[in-house]
C-alpha cells in the first residue's frame, strides 16, 4: 500500500507549515520516497527515508515562499492571476539495487497564498480555526486583518478588498449598502463585476470617491449625506463574503498622508495619517584627515569624501482604536510600503524601532510613524 495519510487543506498559505506524511509498505532493498515538489520537474527531487512505521514526511512550504505575489492596482475591479496558483507535488517509490522507480505515482494539488498569520495575530487565529482554509470557509473574509469593526475613510481615501473565490466560476460584483444621516438605508450597485474563477483572488475599488458614492447620492437621493456604509461580494444576487463596513469622515485636515502597504496575507491596505507631521533632511558625511603636502600650501587638514542624505517624515496616525493600533502591526512589518501623496507612490523605509499597544484605560488614542522616502540608487 502507497498512500498521502496527511496533507494540506486544498488552499494553504506558504508561510505556514504544508506537511505530508507518506505511507509504504512495499518490501524492498533500500525503500526511499521520492517528492518532486516542483509541478512538471522530474530533475529537482527530494529523497525521503522512511521510519519504523513505514513513513515518511515532508514539508512543501519552503518551495513556495516568496513564489506568489500581488500587484497593487487603481483598477475598480481586477483580477490578480499570481496571488493564489496551483500547486503540485508528486510522490513516487524508489527502490532496489540497482535502484528503480515505481511507476505508481501520489499526486497533491492545492493552491497556495504568498502570506501567513502573523505573531500578533496567532493566538486568537488558532484558538477559532484548525487551518487558512477553515478559516476561509467560516467567514469568507476580505484579505486583511483590519479590524472587523468599522473603517474611517476619508472622502478621497484609496482603499482595496481582496476576497478569494472558493466558490465556482462565475461573475462577481460588489454590492454596497448605504446608510445616510437621517436614518434611511438603500442598497446600491456601482456595477463593478469581474469574470473569477475558483480559487482566484480579485480585488475591489471600495474607497467613497472610487465608488462614485457622492455623485450617486447627488443624482438618486438629493439633500441627503452618507454617513456610512458597506461592501460585499455577490454572486447572482446573493452574498458570498463577509460585509466591510466604512464610515465616511467628512473633517477637512490639515495634513494627510496615506501609506499604502501589503499585509501579511498579500493583499494592500491603507492607513490615512490625520494628525501633525515633521519632514526633516538627514545627512551623513564621511571626512578624512589629511596631513600636510609640502607640494600643496592650501592644503586643508580635513576632506569629506562622501556624504549621503535622506528625506525623513514623521507622521501621527490621528485617533485609533485598541485593535487600530494592532493592525498597525502589518504596517510596520510589511517590506512593502508607498507614501501616496498627490497622487503619486513612493516607496519607503520604515524607521519605527518600537511601537506601543498596551491597552490602557488612558491610552493614547494616537502613534507616530517615521520612514524614510526612498529613491532609485546613484
Amino acid at each position: 500500500m502507497f498512500s498521502i495519510n496527511q496533507s494540506p487543506p486544498i488552499v494553504s498559505l506558504s508561510g505556514s507549515p504544508l506537511r505530508f506524511s507518506i505511507y509504504s509498505d512495499r518490501v524492498a532493498e533500500f525503500l526511499r520516497i521520492l517528492a518532486y515538489p516542483i509541478q512538471y520537474n522530474n530533475d529537482i527531487a527530494d529523497v525521503l527515508p522512511l521510519d519504523q512505521n513505514n513513513l515518511t514526511h515532508f514539508d512543501l512550504h519552503e518551495y513556495y515562499k516568496g513564489r506568489r505575489s500581488s500587484e497593487y492596482v487603481r483598477d475598480n475591479a481586477f483580477l490578480h492571476l499570481n496571488f493564489c496558483k496551483p500547486a503540485s507535488i508528486r510522490f513516487k517509490e524508489y527502490f532496489g539495487n540497482p535502484p528503480d522507480v515505481s511507476a505508481t505515482e501520489l499526486i497533491y494539488d492545492g493552491h497556495i497564498i504568498d502570506g501567513y498569520i502573523p505573531r500578533w495575530k496567532q493566538n486568537e487565529f488558532r484558538a477559532l480555526y484548525s487551518s487558512f482554509y477553515d478559516y476561509l470557509q467560516m467567514n469568507k473574509p476580505y484579505l486583511t486583518w483590519y479590524p472587523r469593526t468599522i473603517k474611517k475613510v476619508l472622502p478621497e481615501q484609496p482603499e482595496r478588498l481582496y476576497f478569494l473565490n472558493t466558490g465556482i466560476a462565475a461573475d462577481l460584483k460588489i454590492i454596497v449598502g448605504v446608510y445616510f444621516q437621517d436614518g434611511t438605508f438603500v442598497l446600491h450597485d456601482p456595477e463593478r463585476s469581474i469574470n473569477t474563477g475558483q480559487y482566484q483572488v480579485i480585488s475591489f475599488a471600495t474607497g467613497y470617491s472610487a465608488l462614485g458614492l457622492k455623485t450617486w447620492a447627488e443624482a438618486n437621493h438629493p439633500g441627503k449625506k452618507i454617513t456610512h456604509y458597506y461592501v460585499s461580494v455577490s454572486r447572482n444576487g446573493y452574498g458570498i463574503s463577509e460585509p466591510f463596513a466604512y464610515k465616511v469622515d467628512y473633517n477637512d485636515y490639515r495634513n494627510v498622508r496615506y501609506l499604502v502597504f501589503q499585509n501579511s496575507l498579500s493583499g494592500w491596505d491603507t492607513l490615512a495619517c490625520t494628525g501633525e507631521y515633521d519632514q526633516t533632511i538627514e545627512i551623513e558625511r564621511s571626512i578624512a584627515s589629511r596631513i600636510a603636502d609640502v607640494s600643496d600650501v592650501n592644503r586643508l587638514h580635513k576632506i569629506e569624501y562622501h556624504r549621503e542624505y535622506s528625506q525623513l517624515v514623521k507622521v501621527n496616525t490621528g485617533w485609533l482604536t485598541i485593535g487600530e493600533k494592532e493592525w498597525l502591526t502589518e504596517l510596520l512589518i510589511s517590506d512593502k510600503v508607498f507614501e501616496l501623496l498627490k497622487g503619486q507612490l513612493t516607496p519607503v523605509l520604515i524607521r519605527t524601532k518600537q511601537f506601543d499597544t498596551t491597552d490602557r484605560i488612558f491610552q493614547p488614542g494616537e502613534a507616530e510613524i517615521e520612514y524614510e522616502r526612498l529613491f532609485l540608487a546613484e
